[in-house]
C-alpha cells in the first residue's frame, strides 16, 4: 500500500488541475469524428457495467433536447409497434454505466492507496477542479435536469482516477477509463439498456475569477438556446438581469423574493442608479467623503449613509435609523457612541 507520495509525485498535481479544468469546461463541437469517439467510449463504458452497448446513438444539442428526445423516441416506438426495444427505453441504466462503475473502482483506489494519500490527491487536485467546474457550472444545469449521468461535468471525480491510473499507483482500476474518455467530448449523457442519447457540450461558458459571471447575456450556453444567467457564481432568473441592464426599473431589484438574488442584483444595478430612482434627496454631508440620503423604499422613508472608502477607490452604502439626521449622528451610530467626536488624526 502507498503510504505517502514523492515531491515528484506531488509536483504533478497541477498538471492533472489544468488538463482536467479544460475537459471540465470544454465547449468543444460535437464533429463527425467526435461522434465516432463517443460511441467507441459509450460502449466501452456500458460494458464496463456488465451491459451490451446501445443499439441506438441519439447525438443531440443539449441536455434539455436530449429530454425532449426522449419522450420522442418513447413515442415514436409505441407508434411504430417495436416490442423489444419499446420495453427496454424505459429502462434507465444509468447507476451500472456510471455510479457503480465509479464506485467499485473508487473502492479499488482506497484499497491500494492510504486514506491521506487519497484524501492529499482528492483536496490539491479534484477539488481544485471541482470548485470551478462542478460546483460552478454543471450545478447549475444540473438543477434543471434529472436521470442524467456527468460527462464533462465529472472532471473533479476523473482527475483524481486518472492521476492514480496514469502515475500507475494503482492496479485492477482500468474500468473507469472509459469514463475518463468521455469526459470533455460530451457534457452529459442519458444511458437506457438500447439506445443512449448524449448532448453535446456548451457552446460557450463565460467565468470571471472562477465563478460563472455575465452582466449582459447568458453565463452558459448550448446551440440551441438552452442556458442560463449568472451573477458571481450565483444562479439568478433571467429576470434580474434585465433589471441590471436597465430593461426593468433599478427599484425592481427591491422586490425580488429569494435574498440571495436580491443582493447580487442589487450589487450590480448599483446603490446610485437605486438612489436616483427611489425619491432621495441628500440631508447631510460631510465634504465628499460622507453623505446622508433620504429615500423612500415601499413607501417608507429611510435613511442611508454613503461613504468613502478610504483606501480604496470604492463608496459603500449602508441603511443607518430613519431618526438619524445629521453625517455626525450616523458615523456615531455605526460605532455605538452617543456623539461623534472627530479623530485627532486618521489613520
Amino acid at each position: 500500500m502507498i503510504k505517502e507520495l514523492t515531491p515528484a509525485q506531488i509536483a504533478k498535481f497541477p498538471e492533472y488541475v489544468d488538463k482536467f479544468l479544460k475537459l471540465g469546461l470544454s465547449t468543444r463541437p460535437m464533429t463527425e469524428e467526435l461522434k465516432a469517439d463517443v460511441r467507441q467510449n459509450m460502449a466501452d463504458v456500458y460494458r464496463a457495467g456488465g451491459l451490451q452497448p446501445p443499439k441506438f446513438y441519439i447525438f443531440l444539442d443539449s441536455p434539455l433536447a436530449c429530454l425532449y428526445g426522449f419522450a420522442y423516441f418513447e413515442a415514436l416506438v409505441k407508434v411504430l409497434k417495436l416490442p423489444q426495444v419499446g420495453n427496454q427505453v424505459g429502462n434507465q441504466v444509468g447507476n451500472q454505466v456510471a455510479s457503480q462503475v465509479r464506485s467499485q473502482v473508487a473502492s479499488q483506489v482506497r484499497s491500494q492507496v492510504a486514506s491521506q494519500v487519497a484524501i492529499q490527491v482528492e483536496s490539491q487536485v479534484a477539488s481544485q477542479v471541482w470548485s470551478q467546474v462542478g460546483s460552478q457550472v454543471w450545478s447549475q444545469v444540473w438543477s434543471q435536469l434529472n436521470n442524467f449521468c456527468w460527462g464533462s461535468h465529472n472532471s473533479g471525480w476523473f482527475s483524481w482516477f486518472a492521476y492514480f491510473l496514469d502515475e500507475k499507483l494503482v492496479k485492477n482500476c482500468e474500468d473507469i477509463k472509459p469514463l475518463i474518455d468521455l469526459c470533455g467530448k460530451c457534457s452529459f449523457y442519458l444511458p437506457y439498456k438500447d439506445v443512449v442519447f448524449v448532448s453535446a457540450n456548451p457552446i460557450e461558458i463565460k467565468m470571471v475569477n472562477g465563478r460563472l459571471h455575465s452582466t449582459t447575456q447568458c453565463s452558459w450556453s448550448y446551440s440551441d438556446g438552452f442556458c442560463g444567467y449568472s451573477l458571481d457564481g450565483i444562479a439568478i432568473p433571467e429576470n434580474c438581469l434585465k433589471i441590471i441592464k436597465g430593461e426593468f426599473p433599478p427599484e425592481n431589484a427591491l422586490k425580488i423574493t429569494n435574498v440571495e438574488h436580491r443582493l447580487v442584483t442589487i450589487k450590480y444595478v448599483g446603490p446610485e442608479r437605486l438612489l436616483k430612482h427611489l425619491d432621495s434627496k441628500s440631508i447631510s454631508a460631510k465634504g465628499t467623503e460622507y453623505v446622508l440620503h433620504e429615500l423612500t423604499l415601499e413607501g417608507t422613508r429611510c435613511k442611508m449613509l454613503e461613504m468613502q472608502n478610504p483606501s480604496e477607490p470604492k463608496r459603500h452604502y449602508e441603511f443607518v435609523p430613519p431618526e438619524i439626521e445629521t453625517v455626525n449622528q450616523a458615523l456615531a451610530w455605526r460605532i455605538g457612541w452617543k456623539n461623534f467626536k472627530e479623530p485627532v488624526a486618521k489613520a
